[in-house]
């Protein structure tokens, strides 16, 4: 396991619902059509949470 500190910061929460293979849709949204949309700008990195919810989607 690797921990990190997340710093105090505005970040955008997303959920991705559908097949892991479709997961660059949910990127794509992200960082194309909503980013322009609302002005806001990527920072220099991003992570993922997966969580308990993966499985029941399997």
């Amino acid at each position: 396991m690797v921990s990190h500190a997340v710093t105090e910061s505005k970040y955008v929460t997303y959920t991705h619902k559908g097949l892991e293979s479709e997961l660059s849709r949910s990127y794509d949204y992200v960082y194309g059509q909503w980013i322009r949309e609302t002005g806001n700008e990527p920072k220099d990195y991003d992570f993922e949470i997966w969580d308990e919810r993966l499985m029941n989607c399997q």
